[in-house]
């Protein structure tokens, strides 16, 4: 059901509608935001990148259609390696851009996305790389619980341990760690092949889950600028959960809730994006694309207002995504939406209304400054 409000505008509410035949539309979707954003601090050169290598992969594995679209990404794994590389402090460490002082996270971050440019294929980058590690282990004396949990994931990805943090990260789970850096370390003791560790942290993973009817998410941690998304919180814990294979029922609910709750169109900022390519890449690693194929029927208040065929070639970008132009002229009160499907596998779909409301007083936004 979606609202109108009272007072609502005539002519200017509009509806919104998103549809993916499949998981891996959705990952393709997610990756161009992605490959567009404008600004360039080192967590977001990474994740220009670093999601679409394990898209492709999973993308590869699956014969999807779609992993045909990233065929190009090598050379941009390149330009980004060089930016690492060139922005890499003298002591190894980075800093949010550039410049500055080492930060703990900015320098996991780098060291995650130089392994993976190496493994991807990239020469040139076992300097940087011991680098960067020397430099992190410096610096997990300093920062959180959460941030130092990203580090020793940084390390794993190079099969490397501080064993002496790792083991006061771990020691400190229940209390210290928000559900994202939980994820993180369990990602790390699955790289270590920790099993005790991973049992664990899993325990408490699924202990934080939030039950929503037919979906399941995890909250990040309020009113913290690091780790406090619930988006960043339920890809990471559902790509822990894929990776560690427990808890696959709990995970699948967790992807349908990232889908369910995009936001202004998208899936969040670059880390929220990030985590849900990575939580879909393990999706469709492990159960393949699964489409749909068939007939869609987009109802609104119970007439068909829109008819669509999908196959294995996926949607057209204007079926995928659209605007209902009869929602213009609705009036306000409760209108119901719908999807009627004829034929074969899952669809997964989002719709966004907005109205405009008239008012004598317009409320300040206030983003935390209260």
């Amino acid at each position: 059901f979606l609202d109108v409000p009272e007072g609502a505008v005539a002519g200017a509410t509009r509806l919104a509608v998103v549809l993916y035949p499949g998981v891996d539309a959705a990952l393709v979707d997610a990756l161009l935001y992605l490959e567009l954003f404008p600004y360039g601090c080192i967590e977001q050169t990474v994740h220009r990148f670093l999601p679409a290598l394990a898209a492709r992969e999973a993308l590869r594995a699956a014969g999807s259609p779609n992993a045909a679209r990233l065929d190009a990404l090598d050379e941009a794994v390149r330009r980004a390696a060089t930016r690492l590389k060139n922005v890499q402090h003298q002591d190894g460490s980075y800093g949010w851009f550039g410049g500055g002082h080492g930060d703990l996270a900015m320098t996991a971050y780098a060291l995650l996305g130089l392994a993976g440019a190496r493994d991807a294929g990239v020469v040139g980058l076992d300097d940087a790389i011991q680098r960067a590690e020397n430099a992190l282990r410096g610096l997990l004396r300093a920062g959180d619980e959460d941030r130092r949990a990203l580090g020793h994931l940084a390390l794993a990805s190079i099969g490397k341990i501080e064993t002496e943090s790792y083991a006061t990260t771990f020691r400190r789970r229940n209390d210290d760690l928000s559900v994202t850096g939980l994820a993180w370390m369990t990602l790390a003791a699955k790289r270590l092949g920790r099993g005790y560790d991973v049992d664990e942290l899993v325990r408490l993973l699924l202990d934080r889950k939030v039950e929503d009817g037919r979906t399941t998410h995890w909250r990040g941690r309020r009113e913290h600028c690091f780790v406090g998304s619930d988006r960043e919180a339920t890809g990471v814990a559902v790509t822990a959960l894929l990776e560690a294979d427990r808890g696959a029922d709990h995970a699948e609910r967790g992807l349908r809730w990232l889908l369910a709750n995009r936001v202004r169109g998208g899936f969040g900022s670059t880390k929220d994006t990030a985590a849900f390519v990575a939580a879909a890449s393990s999706w469709v690693l492990k159960h393949g694309a699964q489409g749909f194929g068939g007939t869609v029927e987009v109802l609104v208040d119970g007439q068909v207002v829109r008819t669509i065929a999908t196959g294995r070639e996926g949607l057209a970008a204007k079926d995928r995504r659209f605007l209902l132009p009869d929602a213009s002229s609705w009036k306000p009160g409760r209108h119901r939406i719908g999807f009627r499907l004829r034929g074969q596998g899952d669809l997964h779909w989002a719709v966004r209304l907005e109205s405009v409301v008239a008012s004598d007083e317009l409320p300040a936004e206030p983003h935390g400054l209260e």
